[in-house]
């Protein structure tokens, strides 16, 4: 059985609507689209490890003040632990979107390159009988199913690999 979104297209739009809010909302409250890649790179951030480490000493601080240095504050640090906490939450639920969502593509692109490649062999066949409007449309989609030529004459690394392989079992015949 086939696949089939059972939604109207207008929820559709209207599901791309909402997702967008939840974006624009996103970044009301956390404005991090200053950050580059670079930037990103030298970020920490909380992993497993580090994460335990955070939560450790938040624990800690507050059980021995006497030990913080000036400028901390252990609360601050309380508040940051939480919001990684929500944030660690939030993308393990979009996580878990995408996964949907990708899934979702995958199947329902294979169903339409499944009829995609139905209809193609159908009017392949056609063409192969000399229908001038097959072979028009053929020759159409043919191209999609091509392999780019290298700019040079000389063939790639794997395909003289291939070549000797085949050539060194022919010998041994």
């Amino acid at each position: 059985m086939r696949p089939k979104v059972d939604v109207h297209p207008d929820d559709l739009e209207g599901l791309m609507d909402d997702m967008q809010a939840v974006i624009d909302r996103y970044s009301m409250y956390f404005d991090v689209s200053h950050l580059t890649n670079a930037g990103r790179r030298r970020k920490q951030g909380s992993g497993v490890r580090r994460y335990g480490f955070i939560d450790k000493t938040s624990d800690l601080a507050q059980q021995f003040p006497q030990y913080n240095p000036p400028m901390f504050n252990d609360d601050d640090l309380k508040e940051y632990l939480r919001d990684v906490e929500f944030l660690r939450n939030l993308l393990a639920m979009v996580n878990e979107l995408a996964r949907m969502i990708s899934n979702a593509l995958l199947v329902y692109g294979d169903e339409a390159y499944r009829l995609a490649l139905r209809y193609y062999n159908s009017v392949r066949q056609l063409a192969r009988e000399s229908d001038p409007d097959a072979i028009a449309v053929f020759n159409m989609l043919q191209t999609f199913f091509r392999r780019p030529r290298r700019p040079g004459n000389e063939p790639a690394e794997p395909e003289v690999e291939r070549d000797v392989r085949a050539a060194a079992r022919t010998k041994r015949r």
